[in-house]
């Protein structure tokens, strides 16, 4: 039908080619700034599927990326200039134009600091967290942007203590070392930083 040929001829289907968007870690970042590199970006994977996201250990020349590391990293406190947090556990959440290039920085003043930035733009961007799991927005249609990207903080206590109860079957006296991996981890993202176990002598 010719009205149908119009249409079809009219209408063309273009493929979106996906950003790659990589979140780059320093070479010597701890742990905890890995574990919260990781999460970043496999998160921002599932918010934003029209790009990819997947962890660095380079800054690319052109496009988007994203810096996740201590404030006391050169390429970082380049970046950030005068604004690096120096409190212990506060982060610096920023975005700049370096050249080709637009970087998110994910600054903390320390180890700890950077992983309570990271989890703060997600936190941002609409997702929760719990004990037992995260909770997570629709995905976006539209690519990724760093809208948003200027938070700091800090916490208002050093020590914040998270506590699970030995219930029996019901609790964590049943769980192997990965559910408690998966625990401590889930602590992590709520701003605990240390953790209380309960035992008694004979166990």
């Amino acid at each position: 039908r010719p009205g149908l040929a119009a249409l079809a001829a009219a209408v063309t289907l273009q493929a979106v080619r996906a950003a790659e968007i990589p979140v780059v870690v320093p070479a010597d970042a701890a742990s905890a700034e890995r574990i919260a590199a990781r999460e970043l970006a496999g998160t921002l994977g599932r918010l934003f599927p029209r790009d990819r996201f997947g962890v660095a250990a380079v800054l690319p020349a052109t496009g988007k990326a994203i810096l996740v590391g201590r404030a006391s990293a050169p390429e970082v406190r380049r970046l950030l200039g005068g604004a690096a947090p120096t409190a212990p556990e506060a982060f610096v959440v920023r975005s700049a134009s370096d050249g080709a290039r637009e970087i998110g920085v994910v600054a903390g003043a320390d180890a700890r600091g950077t992983a309570h930035g990271v989890y703060a733009v997600l936190a941002k961007l609409g997702c929760g967290f719990s004990l037992s799991g995260d909770m997570l927005p629709a995905a976006r249609a539209e690519p990724f942007a760093f809208d948003g990207w200027d938070l700091a903080d800090r916490p208002l206590t050093p020590h914040r203590l998270v506590f699970n109860w030995h219930n029996f079957l019901s609790g964590c006296s049943t769980w192997n070392l990965a559910d408690w991996r998966r625990w401590t981890a889930q602590s992590q993202k709520l701003g605990y930083n240390a953790i209380m176990v309960h035992a008694y002598g004979n166990n």
